[in-house]
């Protein structure tokens, strides 16, 4: 038998995920007023939105695969995720890597009672009681927001536009706080 080392329980980790979450795409079209808004670079060198918030999007998530994505050790994002047995949603943001994050729900998923308080244990126990953990639909929204607040206003705005079924009430109260 051999044995295993860091890389390669790290890929047998990733391969894991990847095999729960088997597709990513960007909607750009959603998104298109967005980059209707961005002006050019100032001298500074930031960019200036109409909103006021600064879109650090690095490039379009269709660009690259999420294979690359996941195994990225820095990647904080504001994500959907949709529910591929019934078709309802979910708005997070993360500021630590995004695999990490994606595991934690599908870990309550899987095992809904060892997670009481998850969003995703309650929607596997109402929705998904007798069948196996269905898969996740991810898509990021927006990618590295460095700024806290700046990824709660655009978890907020997502939350605001999507009306996610999956989010709790309270989840959803807070964000929704920020922008009203």
């Amino acid at each position: 038998m051999v044995q295993e080392t860091p890389i390669q329980e790290h890929n047998a980790t990733f391969s894991q995920l990847a095999s729960l979450i088997y597709e990513s795409e960007y909607d750009k079209e959603s998104h298109q007023h967005e980059r209707e808004n961005m002006q050019p670079r100032s001298s500074g060198g930031r960019r200036e939105s109409n909103t006021n918030i600064e879109r650090k999007r690095i490039h379009d998530v269709g660009t690259e695969s999420m294979a690359t994505i996941l195994r990225s050790s820095r990647c904080t994002a504001v994500y959907l995720m949709i529910c591929q047995g019934c078709g309802r949603k979910y708005v997070g943001e993360t500021s630590r890597p995004l695999h990490k994050r994606l595991d934690e729900h599908m870990r309550a998923l899987r095992n809904p009672t060892s997670y009481p308080n998850s969003s995703f244990s309650r929607h596997r126990t109402l929705h998904h009681t007798y069948d196996d953990p269905p898969k996740m639909k991810v898509t990021i929204l927006h990618r590295s927001q460095e700024a806290p607040l700046e990824r709660k206003v655009l978890e907020a705005l997502e939350i605001k536009r999507l009306s996610p079924e999956i989010n709790n009430k309270d989840e959803m109260m807070d964000a929704l706080r920020l922008i009203r």
